[in-house]
């Protein structure tokens, strides 16, 4: 209990101290813009880039209180990619990156980890008046929501790691875990319901692939 206390203390700290660290990055992108064709060296680059490898990290951490400790830093993280994506391109240093293609790596590894994390324990009965149960419903509805934005946000990309997660599943099905099989499902659905136009729009749901 004290070692996993002192991991959830040191993300949730991951989570405050990277929540006041975006702002002041981003004024500083708008104070001092860069046009070269690698990245900007500055200390509060290299701060980001620090901050970036520790919130993926406790998101990816295989306890709910650590990971969900840090999904407000990576729905801020995600409305910066929004807003701010050539500044991202600029000034967070990368390697073995085409450069115009941070972004899309970024939102792939919290792809990747999402997916992961939204496997339910093999235990679990579906029982919210259990109170663990129901906190790990509350996660997951976190979750859910930090996967719709990005497909909102990057529809084809989605697209494309949904159909790699489907063809990575074992055949014959029967072989497959159950588990792999209604994760899969889930991106699937709450991928429709990412794309479901907002209520009184006229506007029809095209995606190709589906």
């Amino acid at each position: 209990g004290t070692q996993i206390d002192a991991v959830v203390a040191a993300a949730e700290l991951v989570n405050t101290a990277g929540l006041e660290l975006i702002p002041g990055w981003e004024l500083q992108c708008q104070i001092s813009p860069t046009s070269s064709s690698t990245p900007m060296v500055q200390p509060v680059n290299m701060l980001m880039n620090q901050c970036l490898e520790l919130s993926f990290s406790c998101l990816a951490y295989d306890d709910i209180d650590v990971s969900g400790a840090v999904i407000d830093l990576v729905s801020r993280i995600l409305v910066s990619l929004e807003k701010k994506e050539s500044f991202w391109n600029n000034n967070i240093e990368t390697t073995n990156l085409t450069r115009g293609t941070l972004c899309n790596s970024l939102l792939s590894r919290i792809l990747s980890i999402l997916h992961l994390r939204m496997k339910y324990p093999t235990d679990f009965q579906f029982d919210y008046e259990d109170e663990d149960e129901a906190e790990e419903e509350l996660y997951r509805t976190h979750l859910r929501k930090l996967y719709q934005r990005i497909v909102r946000f990057r529809p084809q990309l989605v697209l494309q790691f949904i159909g790699s997660c489907l063809s990575s599943l074992s055949q014959p099905l029967s072989a497959t875990s159950p588990t792999e099989i209604e994760v899969a499902l889930r991106l699937v659905f709450h991928f429709g319901e990412g794309r479901r136009p907002a209520p009184g729009a006229k506007t029809a749901l095209r995606d190709g692939p589906f």
